[in-house]
């Protein structure tokens, strides 16, 4: 699958400690990204050479949203033809919001709820 060079990595941790996570993987030469006080996620990024190349997401125990980015992962690993829609759609939204980060996540967001309303559909 065509991707732009990043790693993004999920994990899951105990909310009591969370400032032990932050300072553990600040210690491992990531940057601490603060998002909104209302976000449902710890977010990190490691550097190399000026380039974002690794992001952590941290998800609190049982954040239904860990679940969804996995379940779309996992999709995508099992769907060629949706992956390859999916790599459309980002380079089209990149060409398109490349100055606007918000409006490229949100767009691409919609995309990723759709499959995964979709996915939640069939199972029913």
């Amino acid at each position: 699958m065509l991707a732009k060079p990043l790693i993004d990595i999920a994990i899951m941790y105990e909310s009591a400690n969370s400032s032990k996570l932050i300072k553990s993987i600040i210690s491992l030469g990531y940057e601490h990204i603060k998002i909104s006080a209302t976000s449902n996620r710890l977010y990190f990024v490691k550097r190399v050479n000026g380039n974002s190349l690794y992001h952590v997401h941290a998800y609190q125990e049982g954040n239904e949203h860990y679940y969804k980015q996995i379940a779309f992962r996992d999709i995508l690993i099992n769907n060629s033809n949706l992956a390859y829609e999916y790599i459309h759609i980002k380079n089209r939204l990149y060409t398109q919001y490349k100055d606007n980060r918000e409006e490229y996540t949100a767009r691409k967001s919609e995309f990723i709820n759709s499959v995964l309303r979709n996915l939640l559909i069939k199972d029913s």
